[in-house]
């Protein structure tokens, strides 16, 4: 989980190597309080 500069909240799945790194999410879907998505490599 991480948060989008507009502090939205943004569930994905990655490698623990990601803890604490800035990098791009694509949003797969969205509800009213999340957005999902998975890591852009």
């Amino acid at each position: 989980m991480g948060r989008t500069r507009t502090n939205k909240v943004v569930v994905f799945e990655a490698e623990e190597n990601r803890i604490g790194k800035i990098f791009d999410v694509g949003i797969e879907r969205a509800n009213g309080f999340s957005l999902y998505g998975q890591p852009i490599d």
